[in-house]
Parts: structure tokens; sequence; C-alpha cells
């Protein structure tokens, strides 16, 4: 996977997870294919950075502390419109992909998934189109979109 951004360059890639061993190893791997601008470990952080740094795609876990990744999420989306998100779960709720799907074409990726399905999801919301890991395909998503509206505040 050869992306490049809207800069003409790798794309620019921020972390947020408040994981330290895991945001190594992801930085580590990701830094072969993308600019890796920056690692944030809560939700406040990664709104005041994605403002400083403009990325292409904020790679974030939902369950952050002090602001969770979906609402962090939202605040940059309205700052930000055209960003894109890969939300990492270890969370298979079909809710709540269908909640991070409100915020447009993202990824939605299961912690427990492989190396290559995080590059296939960035790959995909990087050219404007959704990755949803397969094992939460849900065969309705009208009913499953009106189920994630209790994650909406």
């Amino acid at each position: 996977m050869e992306s490049v951004s809207a800069r003409g360059t790798r794309p620019h890639l921020l972390i947020a997870d408040d994981h330290a061993m895991f945001v190594e190893t992801l930085r580590f791997d990701l830094e072969k294919m993308f600019n890796v601008v920056g690692v944030v470990t809560d939700g406040r952080a990664l709104v005041a950075e994605a403002m400083r740094l403009r990325p292409d795609v904020i790679v974030v876990d939902v369950g952050m502390p002090v602001l969770n990744g979906l609402d962090a999420a939202r605040k940059i989306k309205e700052q930000i419109p055209n960003i894109k998100f890969i939300f990492l779960t270890i969370r298979d709720d079909p809710n709540l992909a269908a909640a991070a799907l409100e915020l447009g074409p993202i990824g939605f990726v299961l912690k427990h998934s492989t190396g290559p399905e995080l590059l296939k999801a960035l790959d995909h919301v990087l050219h404007g189109k959704p990755h949803l890991t397969p094992k939460l395909r849900a065969e309705d998503w009208v009913a499953t979109k009106v189920r994630s509206r209790h994650y909406l505040k």
C-alpha cells in the first residue's frame, strides 16, 4: 500500500491510545508507510494535537481516558471536516461501530485483528471508503444505526 496525502507526501498520521507498549509497537509498524506526526494518551490531548498537527488520519482507541475516542473524534470533525479516523477497540459491538460510522467513512478495527486488516482499513479511509472489521458486518445497518443513538450525546 503506497498512499499519498493531499500534501503530496506519505500520509500524516496521529496515534491516540493509552497503552504504551501497544502504541510503541503500532508506531514502529506504521512508520514504515506513514509519517507518524505524534502520539497522545488521552482524548483531550488528542483534540489539542489534532488541531495543532492537522494529520490526514487519526488511529484512535475508542476507550481513551479523560475524553473517549468517539467524543474526541466528534470534536475534531467539527473543526477539521475532512479528517479521517480509524477506531480501534476490544469491543466487538455493532452498535459502537454504527456510532463511529456516524462520522463518515471511518475504519473500525478490533484490537485483536491482524496488522494487514489495519493497513487495509487505512487504505480504505484514505480513499474515502469505510472499513468495518468483518466480524461486525451487520445485516441491517438501518436498525444498527438506530441502536447506535444511545452512544451519541
